[in-house]
């Protein structure tokens, strides 16, 4: 947010200052997530714009020095991560290359016809259907509520027109759009990834300024207006304001939630059953995971309870069989499926409780087998 409006504060005035400070926010943004590498495109892209404006025909030669100057200033903060590309460029690439090319698995057809396709997926994602992973949002909503979809779509109309009549500034917010969500729409080898809510959040600040103008235009316009005509906007503002409040409330804090809680592995509350059972006798060292595909990711337990290497010893690979524990008393995790282990540890330890921890969601139950002393 802050590099593009230096750089669309230095359309609008020319200044060196603006320059720099959009090298210093590009060059500190590259050390953030990797969808940001996409963002020094936008210079370019601000460069050839003010070239073509008849207002910079007499300092063109001052414009290129300056787009120059933004390089060589998000390169100066840059160069440790810069040494490390270098050094390690197909550790530093790789996420990028296994998106974008055949490196991991096969292209899913030709490049272009995939590309064009994410493109158009990338336009529904706002509107009308979303992220397919469950991760980061509710799958398959729209990136925006209702009123926010409305608002970009007459934002998105009002910058065409304003683009249309010569603003370099309202072009380079539209163009940003494409450019900013390539970390994206360039997953050509896993196109299901597209459109991904996280790597699409670097356009998030053109598309809520998109989604603002047509506001601020009505409270522009209403101020030339009688007293009733700007308390009409106002209200409305306001109730549209209230609508995309209860609208995005309910996406996180009910919806999603809800899908979280059902996809989720149990990991917080093995950790509380684990502490109940310490409070029983059992520490954090005798309980073991018995782990299987698609689970629970042991590091996370270990994360909870303080203890980050918990995970490499106290986790059971799904292929291993239940170890021969001489310690007393002992906790183990089990799937409820896993019904080779659950044999072994009862022929292993036949003085053992089992017991199903039941949980919001069936699928999500696990058992425990308590040892105890």
């Amino acid at each position: 947010a802050i590099a593009l409006g230096m750089m669309l504060r230095y359309l609008r005035r020319g200044d060196r200052k603006s320059a720099l400070l959009a090298g210093l926010w590009l060059g500190i943004g590259l050390y953030g997530y990797n969808a940001f590498k996409v963002v020094p495109l936008i210079v370019p892209a601000a460069v050839l714009l003010a070239l073509f404006d008849p207002r910079w025909r007499e300092r063109r030669g001052r414009l290129i020095a300056d787009g120059l100057l933004i390089a060589a200033t998000a390169l100066l903060l840059f160069l440790p991560l810069f040494q490390f590309m270098l050094g390690s460029p197909e550790e530093f690439f790789f996420r990028a290359l296994t998106r974008a090319t055949s490196l991991e698995r096969p292209l899913p057809g030709p490049p272009a016809a995939v590309f064009l396709s994410n493109l158009k997926n990338m336009l529904l994602a706002f509107h009308w259907r979303g992220d397919h992973s469950w991760i980061d949002t509710v799958t398959g909503e729209p990136f925006l509520d209702p009123v926010g979809g409305g608002l970009l779509l007459a934002g998105a109309m009002v910058a065409l027109v304003r683009a249309i009549r010569g603003s370099r500034r309202w072009t380079l917010v539209l163009i940003s759009i494409p450019i900013l969500t390539l970390a994206s729409t360039l997953s050509l080898a896993f196109p299901i990834e597209n459109p991904g809510t996280n790597r699409a959040a670097v356009a998030a600040p053109s598309i809520f300024v998109l989604a603002a103008l047509p506001a601020a235009w009505l409270v522009t316009e209403s101020r030339k207006r009688e007293f009733r005509m700007r308390l009409a906007v106002g209200f409305s503002l306001g109730a549209m304001a209230a609508v995309s409040l209860q609208q995005n409330f309910e996406s996180y804090f009910v919806r999603y939630e809800k899908q979280q809680a059902r996809l989720l592995p149990p990991v917080m509350d093995v950790v509380r059953v684990m502490k109940d059972y310490r409070a029983r006798g059992v520490p954090f060292e005798n309980v073991y995971l018995l782990d299987t595909m698609y689970w629970i990711d042991g590091r996370c337990i270990g994360f909870e309870i303080g203890d980050l290497s918990w995970s490499d010893i106290h986790r059971v690979a799904p292929d291993e069989p239940v170890p021969p524990i001489l310690d007393r008393p002992l906790l183990f995790i089990v799937h409820p499926n896993d019904e080779e282990r659950r044999l072994q540890l009862k022929e292993r330890f036949p003085q053992g409780e089992e017991r199903l921890v039941p949980q919001r969601f069936r699928d999500r139950d696990y058992d425990v087998y308590y040892v105890p002393r």
